[in-house]
Parts: structure tokens; C-alpha cells; sequence
């Protein structure tokens, strides 16, 4: 099994990415969120590169802000490449399959409500 819960701080705001295909479109958007060590002495975070697709996307580009707080449900994802130099790298994430934000960096959901 393949889960993934984290709950962090958004580093950076993300930003709507699109591709269209076949007359299809997809949405995506990668972000980095910080989460805290409880067991560390002095205050430490582990980073975590993520991404959001379709609804998600949209829903986190409209309303997460830098410094919020997320609740990330996901799966890590490996991917192997060739970088520039010619050697074979790894780049690992998180596809985020479900995302609920807990602190907002300002108020504006509650403007909207």
C-alpha cells in the first residue's frame, strides 16, 4: 500500500499549470510543503515536493497561501530521468488524492462565505 498523510506549511503559493490534448484538458499544480519534526530538539521541517491535479488544482490555487496549513492525503511518486549532464537522477514526490486546508494565511474564504 502506497499512503502518504501530511500535515505542513505551504512553502509557496502554487500555480495553475494546463495542457490540452486530444481536445482534453488537464490541470495540474506542484507545490512544496514543510512539515515539522515533533522529536526534534531545535525546530526542523522535512520538505516535500507535491503535486495536484483536476479539481484539486484549482481548489488549492484559489485558496491555499503561502504559510497555511495543509492536510495532504497522496501517494509517493519515483521518477527516474537523465539530467542535463547525462546521468540518470530521481525525483520524488507526493500526488496528492485528497487535500483540505486547516489554517488560511488570510482571511479571504471567509470574505467569499
Amino acid at each position: 500500500m502506497n499512503l502518504s498523510v501530511l500535515l505542513g506549511r505551504l512553502v509557496y503559493e502554487p500555480e495553475l499549470q494546463r495542457k490540452e490534448k486530444d481536445g482534453s484538458t488537464t490541470y495540474w499544480c506542484r507545490f512544496r510543503i514543510a512539515v515539522d519534526r515533533e522529536y526534534a530538539k531545535e525546530k526542523e521541517a522535512d520538505f516535500f515536493n507535491c503535486v495536484a491535479y483536476g479539481g484539486r488544482a484549482r481548489y488549492l490555487v484559489s485558496y491555499a497561501k503561502k504559510g497555511g496549513r495543509l492536510l495532504l492525503v497522496g501517494r509517493v511518486k519515483n521518477e527516474d530521468y537523465t539530467n542535463k549532464e547525462g546521468k540518470r537522477a530521481c525525483f520524488t514526490e507526493i500526488v496528492v488524492e485528497d487535500c483540505q486546508i486547516i489554517d488560511y494565511a488570510d482571511d479571504k474564504i471567509e470574505k467569499e462565505g
